[in-house]
């Protein structure tokens, strides 16, 4: 995919995968920080209407999602979603 995704594999597994979601083509480089992080998660499958554990101009983060100990949001200085840190379990943070 061209660098979209990176996994990084640990123990036999895939941990910890990194999503550019500026180098999606198409809505996704418009999707703006922190707005449109919640429609996100729905794109990953996962329920829009999760509330963030926290969320500041830097980070936005969602803790204990079905199958996935925690996923970050990153924004860019234009405020549209940079990356997301995607951790499948607290021991590989």
């Amino acid at each position: 995919m061209k660098g979209v995704i990176e996994v990084t594999y640990i123990e036999g597994g895939a941990r910890y995968l990194t999503i550019w979601v500026q180098k999606i083509s198409g809505r996704y480089q418009e999707y703006s920080y922190p707005k449109d992080g919640w429609t996100l998660l729905g794109d990953l499958g996962l329920d829009r209407n999760t509330t963030a554990d926290f969320s500041d101009q830097a980070s936005t983060r969602w803790s204990d999602l079905p199958g996935i100990y925690q996923i970050n949001i990153f924004p860019t200085a234009e405020n549209k979603i940079s990356h997301a840190h995607v951790f499948v379990n607290r021991i590989y943070e």
